[in-house]
């Protein structure tokens, strides 16, 4: 649809200029000679634009057919036992199949995010954000996840994604997100 507006428009922009050149030419007293040289001119601007046109739509074409094949982000939720960073065994199967599903893990970058309900000190919920991190990167180091790719924040109980006033949003607090960023270059 595009390419064709477009196409429409560049018609229309060369029959003006045709028009322009044949009124000029006629009104100026231009010789034929440098009347037919400016339209030929004109026409092989057209076409070249044309061309320039169709190339354009079908080189966006592919590069939308590329962003369509960009991963997207991709996140798996660890969750935890009150005032606990030990990951229970289930948890540790997701996390197996969580990294198993991704399709060359190696091309993302890997974040851990760390998070506490507000039970306890301020300091109590920073270390065992910590403390949970380092379990999870333990747990992917055992998959062949370089420890040292891995980019970590500890929120503690600082960006709580559930209310901590109730007891099951607290329970959604205590947690890790593993976050795989597609690298595009």
């Amino acid at each position: 649809m595009v390419l064709y507006i477009l196409l429409e428009e560049s018609y229309h922009l060369y029959k003006s200029i045709l028009k322009y050149f044949k009124k000029t030419a006629h009104s100026s007293g231009l010789f034929l000679f440098k009347n037919n040289l400016i339209l030929h001119f004109v026409k092989l601007l057209m076409r070249l634009l044309f061309i320039g046109i169709i190339l354009l739509h079908s080189f966006s074409g592919v590069c939308q057919n590329e962003k369509s094949q960009v991963p997207d982000i991709q996140r798996k939720s660890i969750f935890f036992g009150g005032g606990s960073y030990v990951i229970s065994e289930d948890q540790i199967e997701g996390i197996k199949q969580f990294i198993s599903s991704i399709e060359n893990p190696e091309f993302y970058q890997i974040a851990v995010a760390g998070h506490t309900d507000t039970i306890g000190s301020k300091e109590f919920n920073e270390w065992l954000s910590a403390m949970r991190c380092e379990s999870v990167i333990t747990e992917l180091s055992k998959l062949n996840i370089d420890e040292k790719s891995i980019q970590i924040n500890n929120f503690g109980e600082e960006n709580p994604l559930y209310d901590n006033s109730e007891f099951n949003s607290r329970q959604l607090n205590r947690r890790v997100d593993i976050i795989l960023t597609p690298i595009v270059y």
